[in-house]
């Protein structure tokens, strides 16, 4: 983790000096602020301890948990990531996915919900700041509204190279694909976790998805 955060302050703050550097280092990598993401994440509860050490408060000690914390982190190891703006508790707010993605150093990249008006300029912004695809969230805003927004928008995802995320539930597809199956661009189906079960293999939106996925540059 030391090595980890001294090359990130190192490539991202090149004007500090050896000792600004070590200080910012020091106030990330140390027990006390390990321990505090531990308990945040609760780590204490999932700890193997002996019996002295778990009646001796040993789940919450300071340097048990800075040290389970930084086992964590290596056991994940996670290098990139692809993060999609949900839509509950943030609906077009970007801020946080996009604070994420800056201090990620390139690591991460980004899927957006934008207003169906969004102007060109705003999503080259977008992409400069490293979201590379935009979602229909049908499940949750409905079919009608993306039917509605699309012609105006996805000839602006297709000039700036953005992907189109395809959110929905039970038949939505049904309603959703035929606006959206000549855009010009990519296509990732995802989120069709709800589907009428009872529909099996051989209903409607389930062939629907399938042959959705034969089109060249789909993906499910």
């Amino acid at each position: 983790l030391g090595f980890v955060v001294s090359d990130h302050v190192f490539h991202r703050h090149p004007d500090l000096s050896e000792g600004e550097w070590s200080k910012v280092r020091a106030s990330v990598v140390n027990t006390e602020r390990l321990a505090e993401v531990a308990r945040a994440a609760g780590v204490g509860e999932a700890l193997l301890l002996g019996k002295g050490e778990d009646a001796g408060g040993g789940r919450d000690k300071v340097s048990i948990l800075a040290d389970a914390m930084e086992a964590v982190f290596a056991a994940y190891n996670v290098g990139r990531a692809l993060l999609v703006q949900p839509n509950s508790g943030y609906d077009m707010d970007l801020s946080c996915m996009l604070d994420a993605i800056a201090a990620s150093d390139g690591r991460f990249k980004g899927v957006a919900g934008v207003p169906l008006d969004i102007s060109s300029s705003d999503l080259v912004d977008l992409k400069a700041r490293g979201i590379v695809g935009v979602a229909f969230n049908a499940a949750f805003h409905g079919v009608d509204y993306y039917v509605a927004g699309a012609p105006g928008l996805l000839p602006k995802l297709a000039a700036n190279g953005l992907f189109l995320q395809l959110q929905w539930e039970k038949d939505q597809f049904l309603g959703l694909w035929p606006a959206m199956r000549d855009f010009p661009g990519t296509i990732v189906l995802d989120h069709c976790g709800r589907p009428e079960i009872a529909e099996g293999l051989g209903g409607a939106t389930f062939q629907a998805v399938l042959e959705a996925g034969r089109r060249p540059d789909t993906y499910v």
